[in-house]
């Protein structure tokens, strides 16, 4: 079973790699090895006695400009 980290953060299109702390986190995380799946709060909710987000898997690969890969 893989290791999942989710990270409720902002939209990650309006992240910026340079500063955002959410992003920087992301980073390390899957440099030790963690896939890292993106949600906002308003996509996070609780239906059925259980607590679930709606968002994607992101791949952070650095650098300037879009600096993520989306399964979404």
């Amino acid at each position: 079973m893989p290791n999942i980290v989710a990270v409720q953060a902002d939209p990650i299109e309006s992240l910026r790699y340079e500063s955002d702390t959410s992003v920087l986190l992301a980073e390390e995380l899957a440099q030790r090895g963690f896939e890292i799946f993106f949600y906002t709060p308003k996509d996070l909710y609780f239906a059925e006695n259980r607590l679930a987000a709606e968002g994607h898997f992101v791949e952070i690969v650095g650098g300037e400009g879009k600096f993520y890969r989306s399964s979404a």
